[in-house]
């Protein structure tokens, strides 16, 4: 390829890594900067058209692999006893979780009739993995274009919600880090945005959300195969789960080989110090994917039935964390 034409993208890359360094530079202000470099390429995507479409083209799928990247060197980090204390109640949350949101989902989608297959998009999206789920769930039930991007936009819409609004009503309810963490983890909808939601309340909540929806990550196959066999879906489209469970798989195997003590202090710093910066690149791209302009144009019945979905979901993870801490 011409180095000309290479150029716009090399641009966007550039671009893309200064709206994380300018986010991680703001960060002694107290707020986090995941946070930062998300809503700094909001801006810059959303009040500058032209900038936004070369930041997009210069990420690519650099902010997905970032993300899975960071993710993956936070297992480092990971210990055993963070898996013990949190596994059970956070398992408990998201079991509870994806039961009310699939059962209040089917209800709203008979009510307001909803093609079943927007309904499905529209369940595992908030349940289970987000706009992951939603790609990997479309072709085994056959959705169409127009469906799949109606459950993507309103996936996005009320998870970016998410973003600003967990941490403060758990700043205002008085939330400990490591019940803000599981409740994060089982509430919001994608894991970008998990991430950042957490981290944006504390580090320690951060560790114990990823960890968390990395376990909601986990019941994506199963899910994806009962869709399967209940819309006759091809066994070879499964793959779309692949990504999901090699992220589960990278980060279980670094935070094994961490917990048995073989990383040493220099390469856990290390390892964190890459997690960290992949996190915030990562957040700045998904930032730049947010058009709000899209956004205004969902359906008004996909819309009101996730937002009717996040608030039961969010509700729902929140009372069973809370009951679970007490």
């Amino acid at each position: 390829m011409p180095i000309g034409a290479r150029l716009p993208a090399l641009v966007g890359l550039a671009l893309l890594g200064a709206v994380a360094m300018a986010a991680s530079a703001l960060s002694p202000w107290a707020i986090s900067p995941l946070l930062l470099a998300l809503v700094a390429g909001l801006a810059v995507a959303n009040l500058a058209p032209g900038l936004g479409e070369r930041l997009r083209a210069g990420a690519g799928g650099l902010p997905g692999m970032l993300l899975r990247i960071g993710i993956i060197l936070l297992g480092a980090r990971a210990s055993v006893e963070l898996v013990a204390e949190v596994g059970p109640h956070g398992i408990a949350v998201v079991l509870a979780t994806m039961l009310a949101v699939f059962g209040f989902v089917a209800l709203a989608a008979r009510r307001l009739r909803l093609v079943p297959e927007l309904a499905v998009l529209l369940a595992v999206g908030t349940a289970v993995c987000g706009n992951s789920a939603i790609a990997a769930a479309a072709p085994l039930i056959h959705a169409r274009r127009p469906e799949v991007a109606l459950a993507i936009g309103t996936v996005t819409l009320f998870g970016t919600v998410a973003l600003f609004a967990y941490p403060l009503l758990g700043a205002t309810i008085g939330l400990d880090d490591r019940a803000f963490g599981i409740w994060a983890g089982a509430g919001v909808h994608d894991t970008a945005q998990v991430v950042a939601t957490a981290f944006a309340f504390s580090p320690d909540a951060g560790e114990v959300a990823t960890l968390v929806k990395l376990g909601r990550n986990a019941l994506m196959l199963p899910i994806l195969v009962a869709l399967a066999v209940l819309f006759r879906a091809e066994g070879s489209r499964l793959a779309g789960a692949r990504s999901s469970l090699l992220l589960v798989g990278g980060y279980a195997a670094v935070a094994g080989v961490s917990s048995a003590g073989l990383l040493t202090p220099n390469v856990t710093a290390l390892a964190s110090a890459a997690s960290s910066w992949a996190l915030v690149v990562a957040m700045a791209g998904v930032g730049v994917g947010i058009r709000v302009a899209e956004l205004r144009a969902l359906g008004r019945s996909a819309v009101l039935t996730g937002l009717a979905a996040s608030i039961i979901g969010g509700a729902v993870a929140l009372a069973v964390t809370m009951a679970l801490a007490g």
